[in-house]
């Protein structure tokens, strides 16, 4: 189990504050993850799920490096009922692990992975599907035993889209994130998990 904080780093981000939490769990090759979180725009805290999967598909941690395929969907709702958004995301990509990197006298862990995703927005009362590609990196450290560290930064840009009158905003959005939790050798790391995904800012035509 892994507890998490995170913000938005630039304008483009809404510099939201993430708080967190992720259990996963596996059996060879596969590993499945389930998380929970809050999300706080500044306008009120939502609450957000998602789960992941995770598939290696070459290497291991006995292995200098781990290729895996990661998916996942992710669930998020900003703002009052009345001017709600809602966002389902849906990421998918490869995720690249290099398992004995040196430093400081431990074995740290860093990690990258590509990915694309698809986001169902609703705004307004339009709805409209947005397409991004983004790119997280991070590392992971032990402490003691099995509990770790991790820290990351996630940057994702979306493609503006227009429907119905509204406009979905796009943009380059970049946030960062840290971690504790208890680590798993063989399990590809969550990358920037989907249980908090990144509404997309939404303004009505002319405005």
């Amino acid at each position: 189990m892994w507890l998490g904080a995170g913000s938005g780093v630039n304008d483009a981000s809404g510099q939201a504050q993430h708080l967190g939490a992720r259990l996963s769990g596996g059996l060879g090759p596969l590993t499945l993850g389930v998380g929970g979180g809050l999300w706080e725009t500044g306008s009120g805290a939502s609450a957000t799920v998602g789960g992941t999967a995770g598939l290696r598909l070459l290497g291991g941690a006995a292995r200098p490096l781990t290729l895996g395929l990661l998916a996942g969907v992710g669930y998020a709702r900003a703002g009052s009922d009345s001017a709600a958004s809602t966002c389902v995301t849906a990421p998918l990509g490869l995720v690249v692990t290099f398992n004995r990197v040196r430093a400081a006298g431990r074995t740290i862990v860093p990690w990258v992975a590509p990915r694309g995703e698809l986001d169902r927005v609703r705004f307004f009362g339009a709805q409209g599907d947005q397409g991004g590609i983004g790119l997280s990196a991070g590392v992971s450290a032990p402490v003691s035993g099995r509990v770790g560290v991790h820290g990351a930064l996630d940057w994702l840009d979306l493609f503006q889209r227009v429907n119905g009158g509204v406009t979905f905003a796009g943009g380059s959005r970049l946030t960062a994130g840290v971690g504790v939790g208890r680590r798993r050798r063989t399990s590809p790391p969550a990358a920037r998990s989907p249980r908090t995904p990144p509404c997309p800012r939404a303004v009505r035509g002319g405005q």
